[in-house]
């Protein structure tokens, strides 16, 4: 067979083609298999979508719970809050027993600051300008709600 016989053999076949079309059921059937393949797609997206989100969240849970640090120790195995002169006004025990919450912070003020919370200082330093070491009780608020005294 030569190139010129091919070449008019394909041109025939390719006329013959042209006449022809795809059934409507079958057409039907394809872009019915194609609509679903599409629906599938999306929810998949839609699962993944939703997946990311509550990766996302329980990454974030995770890093405020560490974040969220628990109540500070007593500083040198203290006791716990009842050891503690509530402050403020009402001079209320009951307040330190509500607290959730607190941060144990220890500090060193001048031996006249006791006078301000109406306590002698009796076996705490006595020498003038002489500073006493205390332990404050704070709240999540900052507001500082008992003192002890470490002698």
């Amino acid at each position: 067979m030569t190139d010129a016989e091919l070449h008019a053999l394909l041109a025939r076949l390719a006329a013959a083609d042209a006449t022809l079309e795809t059934p409507a059921r079958v057409e039907r059937a394809v872009l019915a298999e194609y609509r679903e393949t599409l629906a599938r797609s999306a929810a998949v997206r839609e699962a993944r979508r939703w997946m990311w989100t509550v990766a996302a969240a329980a990454v974030i849970a995770a890093l405020l719970a560490m974040v969220r640090r628990p109540p500070v120790s007593e500083p040198d195995g203290a006791a716990g809050q009842e050891a503690f002169l509530p402050l403020g006004d009402d001079g209320d025990s009951e307040v330190l027993a509500d607290l959730e919450a607190v941060h144990v912070l220890r500090v060193e003020m001048p031996r006249t600051a006791l006078a301000g919370f109406g306590y002698s200082g009796t076996g705490l330093p006595t020498e003038a300008g002489s500073l006493v070491r205390a332990d404050l009780l704070v709240g999540n608020d900052g507001i500082a709600r008992g003192i002890r005294f470490v002698p």
